[in-house]
């Protein structure tokens, strides 16, 4: 019996070698993984203009895009931007697909669960303008459920924004973590 023990002690102290090179191989992967970066998350496509998308309870077409130096309210009063600015007004068809009414958009946002517009360009992000009297304003406006309603959001946007054919113009309609994107230029 003792040679026997003593042939499986020189096997094991023959093989301890090999066992510590194997956990240095092992040791070295695991850290050229770690050096690997993540993978990209998704990448946003752009949306189709006139095609209806799905944001929640809402489904939402973007008929057009169009770029106005002022808003007319009536024959003789219309809003207008600032200086070195335009609106960038967007056409909506917007159908409710709740159980019950509810708002699409309010003045402000509030919660997360608010749908919110907004036209980026870069790193800058310009809110939607408010158009009090405008009868195709769709701010404030309650939606019936399959009842749809077409209508403009305008965004006072700076012609510097608009000129910029190298950093995209993008408008953006938020609610909760979903978002579409079109992008306008």
């Amino acid at each position: 019996m003792k040679k026997c023990t003593t042939g499986i002690r020189k096997t094991a102290w023959g093989l301890a070698p090999l066992c510590i090179i194997l956990i240095i191989l092992i040791a070295v992967m695991l850290c050229a993984c770690k050096d690997e970066q993540e993978p990209p998350g998704p990448v946003e496509i752009p949306l189709i203009i006139g095609v209806p998308q799905t944001l929640y309870d809402w489904e939402i077409t973007l008929s057009s895009v169009e770029v106005v130096p002022d808003i007319p309210l009536s024959a003789s009063l219309s809003y207008k931007p600032k200086e070195g600015n335009q609106f960038v007004v967007v056409s909506l068809a917007i159908t409710c697909k709740a159980e019950e009414g509810q708002f699409f958009i309010r003045e402000e946002r509030i919660t997360d669960q608010d749908v919110f517009p907004c036209i980026e360009c870069g790193d800058e992000t310009f809110k939607m303008v408010s158009l009090p009297g405008y009868d195709q304003n769709l701010v404030r406006v309650k939606f019936e459920p399959d009842q749809p309603v077409s209508g403009v959001l305008a965004f006072e946007v700076p012609e510097k924004a608009l000129d910029d054919t190298n950093t995209p113009l993008v408008l953006n309609i938020k609610q909760f973590d979903q978002r579409l994107i079109y992008e306008l230029h």
